[in-house]
């Protein structure tokens, strides 16, 4: 506390008063010890700047409820209507197969481990894009978030889904079946969905999922 009250001390009257005005940008003790400051130097200050001061801070609570992107509840309807995604990502499996194995050559079962490894890379690596999207966002442009992270659920959920089929796949007897389809395993999907879920209530519960139109 001396050591914040001295560097408040340092500052002029302008900046002091820019923690009065802004109260929700500092702490509590910080807004306290300006007050104290200002008024020590004789500054003339509204007799009721106190609850001027709560009044703000209530007002930023709102607007922050009001701003904030409920990520967990959209991917939950997402995950609802879910079911046309798996054929989706069977497609998908189908078509990576095709191209690896055929256009470039890759034996099968090594498109099958190469397409593992990089459904998990994605999985992994989609999240950050789209966090640090998401954190390069201006208020203006938050119309756009939900298309986009529509576009990034549905690209995320197919990875999961392939990555967490291809562990129980029999990769030997689908090679020597020639089959480019994924069996189906209700525990992997499952698990996809609750993993997607997850990752939003990290977007959700960030501290920059706070786009205030100051």
């Amino acid at each position: 506390m001396p050591t914040l009250k001295k560097i408040l001390s340092q500052k002029t009257d302008q900046q002091l008063m820019y923690y009065v005005n802004n109260p929700n940008k500092h702490t509590d003790e910080a807004v306290d010890l300006a007050l104290v400051e200002l008024r020590s130097r004789g500054v003339e200050l509204p007799e009721n700047i106190n609850q001027v001061i709560t009044e703000k801070k209530a007002a930023f609570e709102k607007q922050k409820r009001r701003n904030k992107f409920y990520f967990s509840g959209i991917t939950v309807a997402f995950c609802i209507v879910g079911g046309m995604f798996s054929i989706g990502a069977a497609i998908a499996v189908m078509a990576y197969h095709e191209i690896l194995k055929s256009l470039l050559g890759i034996d099968c079962m090594y498109s099958w481990y190469f397409m593992w490894f990089s459904t998990g890379v994605f999985s992994i690596g989609l999240p950050l894009f789209f966090f640090r999207y998401f954190q390069s966002m201006k208020p203006e442009s938050m119309t756009y978030l939900l298309g986009f992270f529509f576009m990034y659920s549905v690209v995320e959920i197919i990875c999961l889904q392939v990555f967490f089929l291809m562990f129980t796949a029999d990769l030997t007897s689908m090679c020597e079946a020639n089959s480019h389809i994924l069996p189906t395993n209700n525990w992997g999907l499952l698990l996809a969905y609750v993993v997607l879920i997850m990752i939003s209530v990290v977007f959700e519960r960030s501290d920059v999922n706070i786009k205030s139109e100051e």
